[in-house]
């Protein structure tokens, strides 16, 4: 029989699955308004606590349009996409892109420097060679020939960028990037930014595993949010723990996988070895000040798994926990 161990690491707040509330104050007619939608294949969800919700609808609107721009911008889904773009040219001269992508790759590639390449945004075609890309599922494993002439395709040296003016630069030209890592963190931090720009200071925002929370709910009292729990019922939680002007993400190998022969075969895949993870790792979460770091780093620390994550973390001031299988 399994069981879990749960490994904290200078971690004082943890959230992974977003909790609904609809609360209402009488002393501050404050109340929760709720907005949601689809974006990025998942979904995205805010709590905005406000004392009119006249324009609420225009802001829910707002917030969608957003989220459809950036999801244009990173899919690999999408053949006009820049990510899309990029990858099917074949020059390797500068290329103009939009700012959200050069700042993701910018962080990405650091991220990569940092996990020795553990963590790669140009192993896109490895990510399509298991099944987990937009060329479509397996259900049988490539043989190890595939696996080393696609890894020969990949690797984070191969990739240059500029922020001002932002551009891209592949140092040969069959490079691909896939950015849906950070995707979601990062648009999880511009919708925070919209709200705040608009003068909204009490909120709750989830896109699919990152989330941003801010101020307090209706009550006057810090967001409470669960660390989800691997391999349970969607919205059950291992912890629950406060959460305020913060941001969190959680990584796990437990949503999206295939199984041949009785083997289970993770879409968190090592681009140091071109193969899904085998360790017992499986989920991080990861708390910091903005939703793109945490999403970055904790599919970071789950591919390099309990051990060589930890040491990463401690090195690299990463607050992260940790949730082992145990026999």
């Amino acid at each position: 029989m399994k069981t879990m161990k749960r490994t904290m690491m200078s971690l004082s707040q943890v959230v992974g699955v977003f909790t609904l509330f609809v609360f209402a104050s009488c002393a501050k007619q404050d109340a929760t308004f709720e907005c949601s939608g689809r974006t990025m294949g998942t979904t995205w969800r805010a709590q905005i606590v406000h004392r009119d919700s006249a324009n609420l609808k225009s802001v829910a609107e707002t917030l969608q349009r957003r989220l459809d721009e950036l999801d244009g911008i990173f899919s690999n889904w999408r053949s006009d996409s820049p990510v899309s773009r990029f990858n099917d040219s074949r020059s390797t001269e500068w290329q103009p892109v939009p700012r959200e992508l050069a700042e993701a790759v910018s962080f990405c590639l650091d991220l990569s420097a940092k996990t020795d390449g553990a963590f790669d945004i140009t192993a896109a075609p490895l990510i399509d060679l298991w099944g987990f890309g937009a060329k479509g599922h397996i259900t049988t494993p490539p043989d190890d020939e595939a696996v080393l002439k696609t890894k020969s395709r990949c690797g984070w040296r191969k990739l240059a960028v500029r922020v001002e003016p932002p551009a891209l630069k592949k140092a040969v030209p069959d490079v691909e990037i896939n950015v849906c890592s950070i995707a979601e963190g990062y648009a999880a931090d511009e919708l925070a930014k919209m709200l705040r720009g608009r003068g909204t200071n009490n909120f709750l925002i989830e896109v699919a595993g990152a989330m941003v929370a801010s101020g307090v709910n209706a009550q006057g009292q810090t967001w409470h949010v669960g660390v989800q729990q691997p391999d349970a019922a969607q919205g059950k939680s291992v912890i629950s723990m406060p959460l305020q002007n913060q941001a969190i993400s959680t990584s796990g190998d437990y949503r999206q996988f295939f199984e041949h022969d009785g083997k289970r075969y993770s879409h968190i895949l090592d681009a140091r070895t071109g193969r899904p993870i085998t360790h017992g790792l499986q989920s991080v979460t990861v708390i910091a000040d903005s939703a793109f770091f945490a999403d970055g780093w904790d599919t970071a620390l789950l591919i390099l798994g309990p051990v060589e994550g930890r040491a990463v973390a401690e090195k690299n001031n990463v607050s992260a926990m940790f949730l082992t299988d145990v026999e």
